[in-house]
C-alpha cells in the first residue's frame, strides 16, 4: 500500500480458528449496513441454532 500511516499487515501468521476449531466465515458486504461480518457458526458448525450452537456475528 502507498499509505504513509499504514504499518501493516497487522496479523502475523495464520488466522486463528473459532473456539470450535472451524474457520471464521467472512461476508462482504455485511448485514445491517455493516462493511463486513465475521461469523462463527458455533458448536454445531451450521447456520442458526441456540446456546453453544448459536451463530456469533461481529
Amino acid at each position: 500500500m502507498d499509505e504513509p500511516r499504514w504499518h501493516g499487515p497487522y496479523m502475523q501468521g495464520d488466522i486463528p480458528l473459532d473456539p470450535w476449531g472451524s474457520v471464521y466465515q467472512y461476508r462482504n458486504p455485511g448485514m445491517s449496513g455493516r462493511d463486513y461480518d465475521l461469523i462463527s457458526y458455533g458448536r454445531d458448525r451450521a447456520p442458526g441454532g441456540s446456546g453453544d450452537d448459536a451463530d456469533i456475528t461481529r
